[in-house]
């Protein structure tokens, strides 16, 4: 049996003044959101895929926020989902990094891995 897979392996958010500051790990953000969120009735972490997509940053009123949709299914292909976090993001001072806060975390139907 042949499996493949797609997996995201680093995401980082850069603020850019007279430097590029060092970048906001927003993967690692995404799934400790996740996981806070979805409270154990995601696929089990050893058997875990998820990929991160359609990654925007857009104003929304007074704030900057970073739309980040993931998709996180099993190596089974028989659980998994789709969904959207929504980060606010503070720009970093003197050339540190993005401060990322989580503003929502939404679910949507099955992720699809066909």
């Amino acid at each position: 049996m042949t499996f493949y897979g797609l997996d995201t392996t680093a995401a980082k958010l850069h603020s850019i003044t007279n430097t590029v500051s060092p970048g906001a790990d927003f993967l690692a953000a995404a799934e400790k959101a996740v996981t806070a969120a979805y409270k154990g009735k995601q696929p089990a972490k050893n058997a875990r895929f998820l990929r991160l997509h359609d990654v925007q940053i857009a104003v929304r009123g007074p704030e900057t926020v970073l739309l980040v949709g993931i998709a996180v299914w099993s190596q089974f292909g028989d659980e998994g989902f789709d969904g959207l976090v929504t980060f606010t993001v503070t720009p970093g001072d003197g050339g540190s990094p993005p401060t990322l806060a989580v503003k929502s975390t939404e679910f949507f139907a099955k992720a699809s891995v066909n």
